[in-house]
């Protein structure tokens, strides 16, 4: 997978809590590990795609922080503070 012309790595682990899924990217020299308590980071990408239309139209605080985090580091190019 590539980013910005960045080799992106991801690894997909399946917790020990419930339902949780967690998947681990490496873009250049940053780690992010996104926790998944519904399991959406193991959906295709249109099942995706569908959950976040959803959850953002019915409100979903968790949904609209982590579009306003992925906002600020795209428009920063860094991680935020």
């Amino acid at each position: 997978m590539k980013k910005d012309g960045q080799a992106v790595a991801h690894t997909l682990y399946k917790g020990e809590m419930s339902g949780m899924v967690t998947r681990v990217f490496q873009v250049g020299n940053s780690k992010i590990t996104v926790h998944s308590p519904c399991g959406v980071i193991a959906m295709e990408p249109d099942e995706q795609r569908e959950w976040f239309k959803r959850e953002w139209e019915s409100g979903n605080p968790a949904v609209r922080r982590l579009v306003e985090i992925a906002r600020e580091i795209d428009a920063k190019g860094e991680e935020p503070a």
